[in-house]
């Protein structure tokens, strides 16, 4: 049986599945109280790190598997989100391969269009206007 709290995609034509498992860094900094999280990282691990690298929680729901890009744009809905929001609005920059297969970083100095999407993208609710 399959956790409902995993969704895979795929086995049809059309359909891109990219493995980021070993992209999976997770590092705190402690004076800028900022981290650098890789692609391919999951809840329960980048949890356990930033606890143990900085003793810091982040808002996140509570499955370990999800991974940080659909918890980053728009999921980890949890009973605290209303008072410390969605790790989304938390990002600050972003590493984004592009549909050409080039790769930018957005921030609010580059791409903001672009970070602005991400932050703002979560659960299909992006609407340009």
């Amino acid at each position: 049986m399959v956790s409902s709290c995993y969704y895979y995609s795929g086995g049809r034509d059309g359909v891109v599945v990219v493995d980021l498992e070993e992209i999976n860094q997770v590092v705190y900094d402690k004076n800028t109280k900022r981290a650098t999280i890789g692609g391919g990282a999951r809840l329960g691990p980048i949890k356990l790190a930033l606890w143990n690298q900085g003793k810091v929680i982040i808002p996140s729901g509570t499955c370990p598997g999800v991974g940080v890009g659909g918890l980053a744009l728009g999921g980890g809905w949890v009973f605290v989100s209303r008072k410390f929001g969605l790790m989304s609005k938390s990002i600050i920059e972003a590493e984004v391969v592009l549909a050409d297969g080039s790769v930018v970083t957005t921030n609010s100095g580059k791409n903001s269009d672009l970070l602005f999407a991400l932050k703002d993208a979560g659960a299909n609710s992006f609407v340009e206007g």
